[in-house]
């Protein structure tokens, strides 16, 4: 799977863009590129105001970030091969930019940003590192290309600007709540530009989309063909406003556009009114259809990313829930509700049913339980999982939030007090006689919530099976080969450390080799029995970093789940 995806978007990009500009750029493997010999290209014309805060970011992962990737989606080898340890740009991504106008910042949704996450969380300050033993002996091989190991690594990062220069950008982060990533460099040339009003924003409107396109170097049409030589412009559709969603708290949550040209290629496109101010960034698009980051938000994640100087995770509450109005009714009779009761309850049409909550989280440490039915946060009411999220990401990692719940176990309480003393039948037991729980939660935060609440809820099957993934690590075995690259015996490759765990505690990192455990080589197969081994006793493990050979002590003995 993993070559499919490399091979489909594996090419490396000298590119020029501008409104109305395209040049050429070489398909290239591992190692260093081959520019292609100039060929004229003819001006991709586009209509309406120019559009200067436009800019093209050219993102260039090597290949243990896109082996991280891989991982993440569930699609990672068994074995690190020697491909992955080598690889310096194993995939590239060219997409639109968005100029902020303050001579130096650049917003833009870069669809593998999640690869740069870890390296923006874990930059190494001398607090981090345990003191090094001396540097491992490097085994004898092969003469060697330039490593792409190293989770120092920065990431690639290139910015063309309308006046044809190519600039190295500075990664800041990204930002959860909205997936959109900063970018800085220095002495940026960008005119001013102004953001829509967004009351002026209607059903109806007008919209123009830019975004990179290949073209075909002849004729100018944007292509979807991959010839040797790439030829790429600014590409511009029209679309139209056709939805506007807004949050409870009455602020515009995300724009809907419709156009018939619309694909997956125009995510992360620039989006510009016919006067050229700018109404926001796509944030997917698909067939017919895109969803748009209002600048409003866009502006609000810089703030953010600024304030921080980093990656700004989303808030976290580790529950898993349906609208009650789209809950099926056996998940209420799985969770204590009767089919009266669930019956009542989807007749309000608001609500969120709980359907998992995972232990040791803001929501399991605070009481709420699976069969909870959320109506209110705060004051507002909930209506839909879209809802609850909007108003999740408006409150914030660190706030306290007070959940209005509707429990069954009230509901029965409530029907005993109904006179006649015969408890009345649930069909005629209205919602409003039932005293609510108010349960106030503080939020954590992660910047994959999903995966985090995936995480704490199987915890307690991994420290059993696999210590550390309870830990917060996941690893994939080395070749022999790729492990000598690396300058290992061998071992197994950490891709994923998850925050604040007792991996990220004790120092572990991204891209980590873990050598031995009490001196015994950890493998597959070995690595499970050696931690599992008087697993209350620290551990003492010896890791690989940039060839480097670091120890660790490492403890399980306070990593049980606790009950909530």
């Amino acid at each position: 799977m993993f070559k499919r995806i490399i091979n489909s978007q594996l090419f490396i990009l000298v590119l020029l863009l501008s409104s109305g500009l395209c040049v050429q750029a070489q398909v290239a493997g591992k190692g260093d590129e081959t520019p292609a010999p100039a060929r004229p290209a003819p001006v991709v014309q586009t209509s309406g105001a120019p559009a200067p805060q436009v800019v093209t970011v050219v993102h260039r992962l090597n290949g243990l970030k896109v082996l991280s990737l891989l991982h993440r989606g569930g699609q990672s080898p068994k074995v690190v091969g020697d491909e992955f340890v080598t690889a310096r740009e194993m995939l590239t991504n060219v997409t639109a930019g968005f100029a902020l106008g303050d001579g130096k910042s650049i917003v833009a949704r870069l669809p593998q940003a999640e690869a740069e996450v870890e390296f923006n969380f874990y930059w190494p300050t001398p607090s981090m590192q345990p003191a090094p033993t001396a540097p491992a002996a490097t085994p004898a091989t092969p003469a060697a290309p330039a490593l792409a190991y190293g989770y120092q690594t920065p990431p690639q990062l290139q910015v063309l600007q309308r006046d044809g220069k190519t600039r190295a950008a500075r990664y800041i982060g990204l930002d959860g709540e909205t997936g959109l990533s900063l970018l800085q460099i220095e002495g940026l040339s960008s005119a001013p530009t102004h953001d829509v009003a967004e009351q002026q924003l209607q059903a109806g409107q007008r919209v123009r989309l830019l975004a990179p396109q290949r073209v075909n170097p002849t004729s100018g049409i944007a292509t979807t063909a991959a010839p040797e030589n790439l030829h790429l412009a600014v590409g511009e559709i029209e679309g139209k406003i056709t939805g506007l969603k807004k949050s409870l708290s009455g602020k515009l949550a995300r724009l809907i556009v419709q156009s018939p040209k619309l694909t997956s290629a125009f995510a992360g496109a620039v989006a510009l009114n016919d006067a050229g101010e700018t109404i926001g960034i796509v944030e997917t698009s698909d067939a017919g259809e895109a969803r748009l980051i209002p600048m409003a938000l866009v502006r609000r994640a810089a703030e953010r990313l600024l304030a921080r100087r980093g990656s700004v995770p989303q808030p976290w509450l580790g529950v898993r829930g349906q609208s009650v109005a789209a809950t099926p009714l056996a998940q209420f009779l799985a969770r204590g509700w009767t089919e009266e009761e669930a019956a009542l309850l989807r007749a309000k049409q608001y609500g969120i049913l709980l359907t998992a909550v995972a232990p040791n989280t803001p929501a399991a440490l605070a009481n709420l339980r699976s069969g909870d039915v959320i109506v209110k946060l705060n004051e507002a009411l909930v209506k839909s999982q879209e809802d609850f999220s909007f108003m999740l990401k408006e409150a914030g990692s660190g706030a306290t939030v007070n959940f209005t719940v509707l429990r069954g176990d009230q509901w029965k309480a409530a029907q005993r007090l109904v006179q006649p003393p015969t408890p009345a039948p649930a069909a005629l037991m209205p919602l409003e006689l039932i005293k609510p729980v108010v349960v106030s939660v503080k939020l954590s935060e992660s910047m994959n919530p999903v995966r985090s609440t995936w995480a704490a809820q199987n915890r307690s099957f991994f420290y059993s099976t696999d210590p550390l993934s309870a830990a917060g690590v996941e690893s994939i075995p080395l070749t022999p080969k790729a492990a000598a690259r690396l300058g290992a015996s061998g071992g197994l490759l950490v891709v994923f450390v998850e925050q604040e765990s007792a991996a990220a505690r004790a120092g572990l990192r991204l891209f980590d080799i873990i050598e031995s455990v009490n001196g015994q080589p950890a493998s597959q197969s070995n690595g499970v029995t050696l931690l599992n081994s008087n697993n209350t006793q620290p551990k003492i493990l010896t890791v690989i970093r940039d060839r480097q050979k670091f120890t660790f002590t490492f403890s399980f003995a306070n990593e049980k789940v606790k009950k909530p």
